[in-house]
C-alpha cells in the first residue's frame, strides 16, 4: 500500500480532543463541549476502521517520516512502513 496523508491522523484527533478551531474543525464545534465529545468519538471509531484495514497490508510505503510515525500509530502492527523521500533539485 502507498500512503501519501492518512486519511485521519492521531493530530487531527488531539486538535478536536483540545477542542481547537481548526481547518478540520470548525469553531462551533471548538466551542461546544457536546459536538467537540461526539467529533471525537467518530474520529476515534473512523481511525480504529482505518488502523483494521491498513492492518491487512503486508508492506506499507510513506512518502515522509511524519506519515510514517502516523501510520505506525494508527495501523499498529503492519509488518513493514517503508519511507520513500522524492527526489529533490
Amino acid at each position: 500500500a502507498y500512503v501519501h496523508y492518512p486519511t485521519i491522523s492521531t493530530d487531527m484527533i488531539a486538535r478536536v480532543r483540545g477542542r481547537q478551531s481548526m481547518y478540520n474543525n470548525a469553531g462551533g464545534v471548538a466551542r461546544s463541549g457536546t459536538l467537540s465529545a461526539l467529533k471525537v468519538w467518530y474520529y476515534r471509531a473512523f481511525a480504529l476502521a482505518y488502523g483494521w484495514c491498513g492492518r491487512f497490508a503486508t508492506t506499507v510505503v510513506v512518502n515522509s517520516s511524519w506519515t510514517q510515525g502516523h501510520i505506525q500509530a494508527l495501523w499498529g502492527n503492519t509488518p513493514e512502513v517503508i519511507a520513500v523521500h522524492p527526489p529533490c533539485d
